[in-house]
């Protein structure tokens, strides 16, 4: 009896010795985890993290990830975006900002690239950074568990906004004459603006120009932009007169923009005389390059000398020779808007906003200028194509 309680208790000790070496095993590797496959702890802290909303924090297997998705709606990028992650018993892992088809490469053991911020290829065990702007509408962003073999406890924030970017186009700006003669030549421009309300400085988009009253709208109704304007030479004939709008529209990435203008249509034999708008004086701004250009300078004076015809002079500066100033005749007025034009064998984009002229020369533009209305007809809102030629007539280079 005594011999078989013997042979027991040797064999209760044997387990008893096997099992405490599984422990021991188990304990080891854990350490060897600890000591071998970890990065030392970084400094930060994971307070307010929630995971989403999900169990936090979160297990994620040895070499495997989790993934949160950026997403923007169209025409805006990813902004004030930041990160927070934490593995809260000191596990390593790898974090990434990737475009969709990174992530795809990714999944796939594919080579990937990612985006510089937030991004690490080096392990952490805690990370804040922020704040960042993707040019992306659309991003993924996804931590990687670099355990050899144990699991990563991790809690994590992502936060981030979306915002339009500054030169995305949101808009139109369409000038055209307030008022033309039926089977009047004229000219409209169209621009594409920014959030700013800037010049989207883009060529080769398509533009269409439409008629919303009666009456027949000719000439060009399709054009391309250049630096950001389309330019239309266009006439609308009608049987009498009449008030309606024109309308440019401007389609891209599925979204649609538009704006009309009034445009007031007469008929009869007696022209619409538009010299009322361009006599007075004119403010020069000095942004003409004079060392480059001739450019007017100070006060430029308008007088009208006929219908539709008016005679202009004022000081120059610049490269302008011997000459201390100039005067010209400008003839057949027939808009008070916006006006392309080729003058001196420099092409001209000539764009009116209330009191306010700018001619952009598309040749040399260090010899475009602008001028303010400072004196003259009452109906200041009628800017002056006239004083825009004025200016042009001038600003070329030497």
């Amino acid at each position: 009896m005594f011999h078989t309680k013997s042979i027991l208790a040797a064999i209760m000790l044997f387990v008893l010795m096997a099992c405490a070496q599984q422990v021991s095993s188990q304990l080891s590797l854990k350490a060897v985890e600890q000591n071998l496959f970890r990065s030392p702890r970084q400094s930060c802290s994971c307070i307010a993290c929630t995971c989403g909303g999900g169990t936090c924090p979160q297990s994620v297997a040895a070499h495997a990830y989790t993934s949160f998705s950026l997403t923007c709606p169209t025409g805006q990028v990813v902004s004030s975006y930041s990160v927070n992650v934490q593995s809260t018993d000191g596990s390593s892992f790898k974090y990434y900002t990737v475009s969709e088809a990174d992530f795809e490469k990714y999944k796939q053991g594919l080579p990937f690239s990612y985006y510089n911020g937030p991004s690490s290829a080096s392990s952490v065990t805690c990370v804040y950074a922020g704040t960042y702007r993707l040019d992306q509408q659309n991003a993924k962003f996804f931590v990687e568990c670099t355990n050899a073999i144990m699991s990563c406890p991790l809690k994590y924030s992502v936060s981030y906004g979306c915002t339009t970017p500054t030169g995305t186009v949101v808009g139109l700006d369409l000038s055209a004459p307030t008022t033309v003669n039926s089977g009047q030549t004229f000219t409209t421009t169209v621009r594409l603006l920014d959030t700013s309300g800037n010049t989207v400085s883009t060529s080769g988009e398509s533009i269409s120009l439409s008629w919303e009253g009666s009456g027949t709208l000719g000439g060009s109704t399709t054009a391309t932009t250049s630096n950001g304007v389309a330019t239309f030479s266009n006439s609308i004939t009608v049987s009498s007169s009449v008030s309606a709008k024109l309308k440019a529209t401007y389609t891209t990435g599925g979204n649609t923009y538009s704006q009309s203008r009034g445009v007031d249509v007469q008929t009869g034999s007696n022209p619409v005389d538009y010299t009322s708008a361009w006599v007075g004086t004119w403010k020069v701004q000095d942004t003409c390059d004079v060392n480059s250009c001739c450019c007017l300078t100070g006060s430029v004076s308008v007088t009208k000398s006929n219908t539709n015809t008016v005679f202009l002079t004022g000081p120059v500066n610049g490269q302008c020779g011997s000459s201390t100033s100039m005067s010209a005749q400008v003839s057949n007025i027939n808009s008070d808007t916006t006006l392309s034009a080729i003058i001196f064998n420099n092409p001209f984009i000539l764009t009116r906003n209330g009191n306010e002229l700018t001619v952009v020369n598309q040749k040399a533009t260090q010899c475009s200028g602008r001028a303010v209305k400072t004196s003259g007809s009452s109906n200041i809102k009628q800017a002056s194509f006239l004083i825009v030629c004025l200016l042009v007539l001038i600003s070329f280079l030497f």
